[in-house]
């Protein structure tokens, strides 16, 4: 009805104003179409006044062009679900495995606990879904997602899963699009833990279903019973200090860095960003296969391939 009611407005106006200027009318009828075209003015005027508290009751973003003097409202998108960020004070946080708190410690070689300084920052509090990737596609930007097999792109359902079968360099390309990066290792351990040294991110009790979407120890429970990724957000009791989902389970999640064995406990004591170089990138989180807390401990790396894609990876942003 709006949209209509701007058209027939503006087609009017343009004929009166033609009128004005080319037309031969008695100076009565002149002064009749003048006061005519203010009140249209003043009609659409009140239009887009009601047209921007819609937006703002709903969440709506409005695209807008502007015609002479009057601004027409053009394209109304909906705000996009589950791009929320949740931000991450300046300071310190103890990085690494503790003792005090994960008795896997002793099996890991490259979890060292270390003191590391980061600057604030925000980060997705939600895994990168199909839906959001989606807009990147159709954008002309991302490149379509692998398909077939445990890959989830394009099956029914699936807009609110994490985007899984994505290489680095894909994850990479859109959360640049959307204006943000990959977190480093650095910010996604400190997102996800906090500064308490707990061992998951909802603190130091064992995993169960019902705090992240894993498996079961014994098997036969992969993804919470589903076989497969669960929308994220679905296990809010499993949430890290700051509110951010999925952590653990899930999809384990691209950072930023290179792998480097050596380089994490002997990092720059300040926003450090990983090794130059190296034949891996390091995944974090652990994914909806997992059995045991050693897999979705918020201390625990996986090197790999940056040009390679997983069922088991996907991804979220920072800035």
């Amino acid at each position: 009805m709006y949209i209509g009611l701007i058209t027939v407005c503006r087609m009017k106006t343009v004929k009166i104003a033609q009128c004005l200027g080319n037309c031969q009318l008695p100076k009565a009828l002149r002064d009749v179409y003048a006061l005519k075209r203010k009140l249209l003015y003043v009609v659409l005027a009140l239009f887009l006044v009601q047209c921007t508290s819609f937006e703002k009751e709903t969440g709506t973003v409005s695209k807008s062009f502007k015609k002479g003097n009057l601004t027409f409202s053009n394209v109304s998108e909906a705000k996009v679900p589950f791009s929320e960020m949740v931000t991450i004070p300046a300071g310190e946080f103890r990085m690494g495995c503790s003792p005090e708190t994960d008795p896997n410690c002793e099996e890991t070689f490259d979890e060292q606990l270390h003191v590391v300084y980061l600057d604030e920052f925000q980060i997705d509090k939600y895994e990168v879904t199909y839906e959001r990737y989606q807009r990147c596609v159709e954008a002309g930007v991302c490149k379509k997602l692998a398909v077939g097999g445990a890959c989830n792109a394009e099956w029914d359902g699936v807009d609110h899963f994490p985007v899984n079968c994505v290489t680095w360099y894909q994850a990479k390309k859109f959360c640049e699009w959307e204006g943000k990066r990959l977190p480093t290792e650095a910010e996604w351990e400190k997102a996800a833990r906090g500064n308490d040294l707990r061992a998951y991110p909802w603190g130091n009790e064992f995993p169960t279903p019902e705090l992240a979407v894993i498996d079961k120890p014994n098997g036969g429970f992969l993804g919470c019973g589903t076989g497969n990724t669960l929308n994220v957000g679905s296990r809010p009791k499993g949430a890290s200090p700051y509110g951010a989902m999925d952590m653990a389970g899930n999809l384990w999640e691209w950072t930023a860095d290179w792998y480097g064995k050596d380089y994490y406990p002997n990092s720059p004591r300040k926003n450090p960003k990983g090794p130059n170089h190296g034949d891996y990138k390091v995944a974090r989180g652990g994914d909806f296969f997992s059995r045991w807390g050693y897999e979705v401990r918020t201390t625990g790396r996986f090197p790999y391939d940056a040009i390679d894609f997983s069922i088991a990876v996907g991804f979220r942003c920072a800035k």
